[in-house]
């Protein structure tokens, strides 16, 4: 749903910049939770996620609530009313809701929920790199074929374009495979 918005002054591209860098994870979250949910695909989602932010950021009101509260509120009504519109598109009916939550969509987002509560950053940053992977990762990964490449190829990724170390990849690594056997 692409909306037109004005050209923003070098001034208000910085704060919103600022503002997104600081609540990122928060609407990656809502993001994942409204996909497990209902469905959709997850680009499409985030796409639109950082849209609604743009605009609910243009119109938060501080004296009314706060930032975190408002983006939390509005994206999530958003990411709502645009599956219910994406359904209606597609299906060409004016009253269909989305697709009820299914309890296997509850388990695994239990399941997500639990882990990322029992990791540290650095595997939290791995995950989200997985979930949600930015373009030059997301084309990169396109080329490869077969899961085993994937392993090296994350830890390719994290030491150059993320500049981490071998060590910290390891231990972050280590960390997520004994916190998935937990599960």
């Amino acid at each position: 749903m692409s909306r037109i918005l004005k050209p923003f002054t070098p001034l208000e591209q910085d704060i919103l910049e600022e503002s997104f860098k600081e609540i990122q994870g928060m609407i990656h979250k809502i993001v994942l939770t409204h996909h497990q949910t209902y469905g959709g695909d997850l680009d499409d989602l985030f796409s639109e996620a950082q849209e609604i932010f743009l605009m609910a950021h243009m119109r938060h009101d501080e004296l009314k609530s706060g930032l975190t509260t408002w983006i939390h509120i509005i994206v999530s009504h958003g990411l709502q009313e645009y599956c219910r519109q994406e359904t209606r598109r597609l299906h060409g009916c004016k009253n269909v809701s989305p697709v009820p939550i299914k309890l296997e969509a509850k388990k695994k987002r239990k399941d997500l929920e639990v882990l990322l509560s029992q990791v540290g950053d650095d595997c939290k940053n791995i995950i989200y790199l997985i979930l949600f992977p930015p373009k030059d990762f997301e084309e990169e990964a396109q080329r490869q074929k077969k899961p085993s490449q994937w392993k090296n190829f994350i830890r390719e990724y994290l030491r150059f374009n993320m500049k981490w170390t071998i060590n910290r990849t390891k231990k972050a690594f280590d960390e997520l495979k004994r916190a998935m056997e937990e599960l």
